[in-house]
């Protein structure tokens, strides 16, 4: 891989090749325009948005047409997402219809007075070019290798199972939230009956279609609204430190009990659950339900959620169908972030990189590889606080570490790279603010790590730039002498005692 300072400088210079596109989703439920900047090439930051319910997959009349209503909402919608993407500058805009355009019988009449008035092409795609899509931005992101990806849109359930971030095979069902919901529950709420022929009804497509049990390791990925108002749902009952939906995790148990609950409510109280959205509350109990079928199926214990799907898979399919290796993606994460800092450095980085790497060889070669690769990451991005105050740019970096959208990241990993930041602070990790992602068995490690970084920061702090890092540590029992550039004797004494508490032996500057 290259060296992520290479990539930021290139980011910060303005060096990367660059290309802002625009992609719109005419779905069932709902309309999304999303304007992405795409560079590294594996990387997209969103620079504009907008979001308008359509549900065109209820608004079909009784010869599969879309009403006279619903194709103005449809050209009132693009014709605000044009000018938003013309207003972010997007040098492209591609606009694709999925399962409720491609049941529509007058699907053509719109895409050309769409043509016509407004000078946008709809791109209608089958299932299975949807579910590739959806499968390919949703994985891009994630540190996942093996499983399935579930994408339960309005009119569609798309499923597709991988192996080393290759698609296997692909499955496209007519289940989706608002057409389950209109075909089986037409009670508010609905009856027990009715869900129970939903659920035999989705079970049954499943197997006729031949869907396999999840083998060992492997995940289920969930992308597309219905999953992530679920997930939503869920962190409102059960607060997550990470703020971010991408990479959030949903035990069956808990979906079962979000589709239970949430099918014992009429609309008028579904739309005030804390969590959903409310355009989606009479759709929602259809999709959860297909969710928890989906997971009985499957045979999973949970679903991770990704932040992203469809759209994105778009965007990245420009450049490439093959999702890339997780540590690419969490290296052009890193190297994103710490470019939008001007106070940032990356030869001062890599100077405290190369600090912490020494010190961890000789004092704690035996800290596990997860504490060591956040350590590390931590001392990459320690600096970016500075943008904001200097004297708390620590803390700063830690609050910054937590809202960012670090790809190619899992939660856990997340809380552990603020944790380390913040006991380099001096601040010791609340665990009851980072649970369940952390725990007091991840004290000892967490505790050393922000020691090895607190040391390698002030002696970052005295090398001229561009100085080579050339630390003598010598262990002699309980004794570590380390020779480095002037400390005081103040400073000297603060160290030792941090090192000590971490460490159990003593710290002697020479």
């Amino acid at each position: 891989m290259r060296p992520v300072g290479e990539l930021v400088d290139e980011l910060a210079n303005g060096n990367v090749p660059k290309r802002r596109v625009g992609v719109v989703d005419l779905g069932s439920n709902s309309g999304r325009l999303v304007v992405y900047d795409q560079y590294l090439p594996n990387r997209l930051d969103i620079v504009e948005d907008a979001r308008v319910p359509l549900r065109l997959a209820s608004d079909l009349d009784d010869d599969g047409a879309l009403d006279d209503e619903a194709l103005e909402r449809t050209i009132d919608a693009l014709r605000a997402f044009h000018a938003v993407a013309l207003g972010a500058g997007a040098e492209r805009t591609i606009v694709v219809g999925t399962s409720a355009m491609r049941d529509a019988t007058n699907s053509d009449d719109l895409r050309a007075r769409v043509q016509q008035e407004i000078g946008v092409n709809i791109k209608i795609i089958d299932g299975l070019e949807e579910a590739r899509y959806s499968f390919l931005g949703a994985i891009h992101g994630l540190p996942v290798w093996n499983g399935f990806v579930l994408d339960i849109g309005g009119g569609s359930l798309e499923l597709t199972h991988f192996r080393d971030r290759l698609g296997v095979s692909s499955w496209m069902l007519p289940l989706g939230a608002l057409r389950l919901t209109k075909q089986c529950l037409p009670s508010d709420p609905p009856s027990g009956k009715e869900i129970r022929r939903l659920k035999q009804l989705v079970a049954r497509r499943l197997s006729e279609e031949g869907v396999p049990k999840a083998g060992k390791n492997e995940l289920l990925v969930g992308t597309g609204g219905t999953i992530r108002n679920i997930a939503k749902i869920n962190r409102k009952q059960r607060p997550s430190p990470i703020q971010r939906l991408h990479g959030y995790t949903v035990p069956f148990s808990r979906v079962k009990r979000i589709a239970s609950s949430l099918a014992s409510l009429d609309v008028e109280r579904r739309a005030g659950v804390p969590g959903l959205n409310s355009d989606r509350a009479d759709s929602i109990v259809g999709g959860v339900i297909a969710v928890q079928i989906v997971m009985e199926t499957l045979g999973v214990e949970e679903i991770l959620v990704s932040g992203e799907g469809l759209r994105e898979g778009i965007a990245y399919s420009i450049v490439s169908w093959t999702a890339s290796d997780p540590a690419i993606v969490k290296q052009a994460s890193i190297a994103a972030l710490a470019s939008r800092f001007r106070a940032w450095d990356a030869g001062r980085a890599h100077q405290r990189v190369a600090a912490a790497r020494q010190l961890i060889d000789t004092l704690a070669p035996e800290l596990p590889e997860e504490f060591q690769s956040a350590l590390s990451d931590a001392a990459f991005l320690l600096d970016i606080g500075r943008s904001v105050d200097y004297y708390n740019r620590l803390s700063h970096t830690a609050a910054v570490v937590l809202l960012a959208d670090l790809d190619g990241f899992t939660h856990r990993e997340i809380a552990l790279l603020a944790s380390v930041i913040r006991e380099a602070d001096k601040r010791q990790t609340d665990f009851g603010t980072y649970a369940p992602l952390l725990t007091d068995d991840d004290a000892p490690a967490i505790a050393r790590a922000g020691a090895i970084l607190a040391l390698a920061d002030e002696i970052e702090r005295r090398l001229p730039d561009e100085a080579p890092i050339e630390l003598q540590i010598d262990v002699e029992g309980e004794h570590v002498r380390l020779s480095a550039p002037a400390f005081s004797d103040y400073e000297r004494g603060k160290l030792s005692d941090r090192f000590e508490r971490a460490f159990g032996q003593v710290l002697i500057f020479s």
